[in-house]
């Protein structure tokens, strides 16, 4: 069950149907957030004398991606006791690593990903080989989110390493990187087409036994170009390797028998043995290398990496000198920030981490696409009906710009 819900219907989120259980008034996602709402449950329960229990148990998972009010709405609900699972380090940009509530288990391990793709992924995120870094944590963070911490006498050089998992020491002890990063500096889609061909070329090469369904291709950024690239891609992959392709930004799902490609906003849960991530280019956008963290690690046996514009070979040669270290031998090595440096970056996460309202992006679009304000309240309540409730700025310019252009194609007749 997701965690909102909608109003058409009591039991598609726990949220809606605790609103139909005790008849309140159900607060969809253009009238407040969801931590507003489910306060205002909260609130509303506390003033009865008396209630019933809506659920005897109720099992939270992914407890990151929700507030405070909505375990407590839980709680508050349940008649035995609320249980709740998540990941500490969803986001690289969390401002506060460590749980403020002490867990009753805490798995340091990551059980999906090689380590060594998950510490490439952690380090490209967080800028660890670059000069100025984007993120770095504490001694005691690091331990909670699964590295072994070594450093010299002086604090100035750090190498992290994380425990080997059974699942991948055969793999680990061989000749085989767990990431491969390819540069293909073009704008062309159909050169940037190849480059991720030749990607699956050499996945099917060294492992013969590969179904479509065990590769993901994450198109990284934001902006049409991404769906013209999946167009050409959907062409030219059936026609080179006979494998049906599933759009996910259409079906919004993996699809077994084929090979899924898809934008960022399709792939969180979801696994591959192999992921193919492209990218126009490495920026120090936060939002960005959180997506590029995240996509990196859907794989379970490799990831590539593929960056479509030139980069700047200082920073490229650290990239890369840095994979090679933990391909070989299985640490990050990296310098710290000053004292002056971790400041500065604690307060730009803070100030990041503040999110826009649903209204704020709705009028940043329609700004941004000149709507006409006759035009503005029926566009945002079409918005509302068709966004996911963790809306997302992209999926929201896309239904905006959709829709606009057929109100104006109306407008003219």
């Amino acid at each position: 069950m997701h965690a909102w819900g909608s109003k058409g219907d009591a039991n598609s989120g726990t949220y809606r149907y605790i609103c139909a259980h005790y008849d309140l008034p159900f607060l969809n996602f253009s009238q407040a957030s969801f931590d507003v709402a489910c306060k205002s449950a909260i609130e509303q329960l506390n003033n009865r004398d008396s209630q019933d229990y809506a659920f005897d148990y109720i099992l939270i998972d992914e407890s990151q991606d929700f507030p405070q009010s909505f375990l407590d709405l839980c709680e508050l609900v349940a008649r035995e006791y609320v249980i709740v699972a998540g990941d500490i380090f969803q986001s690289i940009f969390d401002a506060k690593i460590k749980p403020s509530i002490s867990p009753d288990f805490l798995l340091r391990k990551c059980y999906r990903t090689d380590p060594r793709a998950l510490m490439f992924a952690h380090s490209l995120g967080m800028g660890l080989f670059e000069d100025k870094k984007l993120r770095w944590l504490e001694d005691d963070e690091w331990i909670t989110c699964g590295y072994i911490v070594e450093t010299s006498p002086d604090k100035s050089f750090y190498r992290l390493k994380r425990e080997p998992l059974r699942r991948f020491e055969d793999i680990a002890n061989a000749d085989t990187p767990a990431v491969a990063v390819l540069e293909q500096p073009t704008n062309d889609l159909k050169a940037i087409s190849e480059t991720i061909l030749s990607a699956i070329e050499d996945i099917s090469q060294n492992h013969p036994t590969v179904t479509p369904d065990d590769i993901g291709i994450i198109l990284v950024d934001s902006g049409n170009a991404i769906y013209a690239l999946s167009d050409v891609l959907a062409q030219m992959i059936p026609r080179r390797t006979g494998w049906h392709v599933n759009k996910a930004v259409e079906t919004k799902q993996k699809i077994p028998g084929r090979i899924f490609i898809s934008n960022r906003n399709n792939v969180k849960g979801l696994e591959f043995p192999f992921v193919v991530c492209v990218t126009s280019g490495l920026n120090r956008d936060y939002a960005y290398r959180n997506s590029l963290y995240m996509t990196m690690t859907r794989s379970f046996l490799k990831s590539y990496l593929i960056i479509t514009s030139k980069q700047d070979h200082g920073l490229m040669d650290k990239i890369m000198g840095g994979l090679e270290v933990i391909n070989r031998d299985g640490v990050i090595e990296a310098q710290p920030p000053t004292a002056e440096e971790r400041e500065e970056i604690m307060t730009t996460i803070t100030q990041a981490n503040i999110r826009t309202s649903f209204y704020d992006v709705c009028e940043e679009i329609f700004n941004e696409l000149d709507v006409f304000p006759i035009f503005r309240q029926e566009l945002r309540k079409v918005i509302t009906s068709t966004a996911s409730e963790d809306f997302d700025r992209d999926e929201i310019l896309r239904i905006a710009s959709f829709n606009y252009e057929n109100m104006l194609k109306k407008g003219e007749r």
